[in-house]
């Protein structure tokens, strides 16, 4: 399920984008948007509330309630937002490495999105850091603004499955 136009703008409202095209130009000025506008959040796991990912659900907590929500939630309802636009999208699973001395599990979201033929991972929802969008490719990197530098990699780190990715 994708939003329908209302909820698109809506959508965009909360973000203070405007609409938008499927192209690269787009996916990155509406992910760069998504992470100013609506906030890593994860108080209702703190405090032992329910979670729904139903796309409503989503919507009403992160766009009409204008609350924040943990990756889970940030990435769906980016990933269906994107849908709308008509961005082949599709979500996938990630580890956080940070801290960790054995392998950790995947408990993280992003989005993998195809662009023109190329693939861009597009993550709204890591609550650390921002992280431009970048192409699916060994050693491709991106800088934010404030001079964060950003390399992803294909890893044969141990612990991890040959042909996994390490950002």
């Amino acid at each position: 399920m994708s939003y329908t136009e209302e909820q698109l703008g809506a959508y965009f409202r909360r973000i203070r984008a405007g609409e938008a095209t499927s192209s690269y130009g787009a996916l990155a000025e509406i992910q760069r948007a998504h992470r100013l506008a609506i906030p890593f959040e994860n108080l209702d796991i703190l405090l032992g509330r329910g979670i729904s990912l139903d796309p409503l659900a989503l919507f009403d907590k992160l766009v009409t309630r204008r609350r924040g929500g943990y990756c889970f939630e940030q990435n769906q309802l980016f990933l269906r937002a994107l849908h709308a636009l008509g961005f082949e999208a599709r979500p996938l699973l990630a580890r956080v490495w940070l801290g960790a001395s054995e392998t950790p599990p995947r408990t993280h979201t992003l989005n993998l999105v195809t662009v023109a033929g190329q693939q861009w991972i597009a993550d709204a929802g890591f609550g650390g850091s921002y992280v431009p969008a970048l192409p699916l490719a060994d050693n491709a990197e991106a800088a934010t603004a404030d001079g964060a530098r950003h390399r992803l990699r294909r890893t044969s780190r141990p612990g991890t499955l040959a042909g996994e990715w390490l950002l």
